[in-house]
């Protein structure tokens, strides 16, 4: 199935049209606080680009002049949050949700489904209820002097595809050392986030820039190149508390493309990005997990990723000068163990060395893995009978 992306004017004329490049959701958590629990409360995200575009007539719009005009790999970056699903039936908005998000320009070097940038996680011993922020990510502009920060699934709503919650004071802060005492930290402040102002999340797709009342200078932009971003809620005694914060050291590996599905005897190959603040981290050493932690059992509660031996992979990569690193995951039949349902569920989570040897101030984004589905092997009769096609 493909999906394109349309957008056209009062008479139905075409503007803007493009393929969507397949992506999975990620980051998902429960979003809305009340009205209803399941998927309702729900929300999450999907991030990939279009391509294939086709521009339509755009006197009238000097918005997608530019972006056709700052487009010159023929690719849009697109990211779309969810929230919001009715699953009323007796409602006329049964089976609808919530979609808010953002398009722009986006270049052939860049990974298609994850923004290389400054990445926001719960302090240790912390999660994303009791944050209350859910995983989120920044990327900072030297050029106008700007902190963008996206924050279009990370704040809880009042209710499913209601408007943000009032945590209080929600701001950010780039954690400095001291000059005097190195166990001491100084704070740069970059300003608060207005997000409870009516139709801020319909106007913005929660993407604010900051400061937002003026440029930061060049030694504040040197000074944030190299140390961590923290976001602040008020905490129980209304003093600012750390709710979303960077690595100390700034690291953090994600694959691209993160969902694989393989026929015995297949293989594919992932492709790695690390960072240090938001910038390749090249030569980053990247350790390679076994990981069954996020994957669901079915019925009778049937253990996901066994047989081990049906996946094959090195222990380990390195990132190239761009920070980026690739490998081969071939799969085999994993023999039936679900019975019921073809295949068996994997998982393989990518580590920085110096992350799985030290374990930082953060909680790692449980999402973050790579997810496999290998297929059992199948041999039809030949020809074909009508035993090869039972359930």
């Amino acid at each position: 199935m493909m999906l394109r992306l349309r957008e056209c004017d009062s008479a139905g004329m075409t503007l803007l049209r493009g393929q969507y490049a397949t992506a999975s959701f990620t980051d998902l958590w429960n979003r809305a606080i009340s009205g209803g629990g399941g998927d309702i409360g729900i929300g999450a995200m999907y991030q990939s680009v279009l391509c294939d575009l086709e521009w339509g007539q755009l006197e009238r719009s000097p918005f997608l002049q530019e972006l056709r005009d700052a487009t010159r790999d023929g690719l849009l970056s697109i990211k779309f949050n969810v929230d919001g699903y009715n699953l009323d039936a007796q409602s006329p908005e049964f089976t609808k949700g919530r979609i808010v998000g953002t398009i722009g320009p986006a270049t052939a070097d860049e990974p298609r489904h994850l923004v290389r940038g400054r990445q926001f996680m719960p302090p240790i011993g912390g999660s994303t209820t009791q944050s209350r922020i859910n995983f989120c990510v920044a990327a900072v502009d030297r050029k106008v002097g700007k902190v963008f920060l996206d924050l279009g699934n990370a704040l809880p709503t009042t209710q499913p595809g209601g408007p943000p919650v009032n945590q209080g004071e929600l701001s950010m802060i780039c954690k400095l050392p001291s000059d005097e005492n190195p166990d001491a930290v100084q704070e740069l402040s970059l300003g608060s986030i207005a997000y409870t102002e009516q139709g801020w999340y319909e106007s913005t797709a929660g993407v604010v820039a900051l400061p937002s009342d003026r440029s930061l200078t060049k030694q504040e932009l040197d000074l944030i190149a190299t140390n961590p971003l923290t976001l602040r809620l008020p905490d129980a005694e209304t003093h600012p508390a750390p709710a979303m914060e960077e690595a100390v050291d700034g690291l953090y590996v994600r694959a691209d493309q993160f969902v694989f599905r393989l026929n015995p005897g297949e293989q594919t190959e992932v492709r790695l990005f690390a960072t240090r603040f938001g910038q390749p981290y090249a030569g980053a050493q990247i350790l390679l997990i076994f990981d069954a932690g996020q994957l669901q059992g079915g019925r009778a509660q049937l253990v996901p990723a066994r047989p081990v031996d049906a996946i094959n992979y090195p222990p380990g990569v390195v990132a190239d000068m761009d920070g980026v690193a690739t490998f081969v995951i071939k799969g085999y039949s994993p023999r039936n163990p679900r019975g019921y349902v073809d295949g068996q569920v994997y998982g393989v989570r990518p580590v920085l060395a110096e992350s799985f040897a030290f374990r930082g101030n953060n909680s790692p984004n449980p999402w973050h893995f790579i997810s496999l589905l290998i297929f059992d092997d199948f041999r039809a009769d030949e020809p074909p009978t009508g035993q090869n096609a039972h359930p």
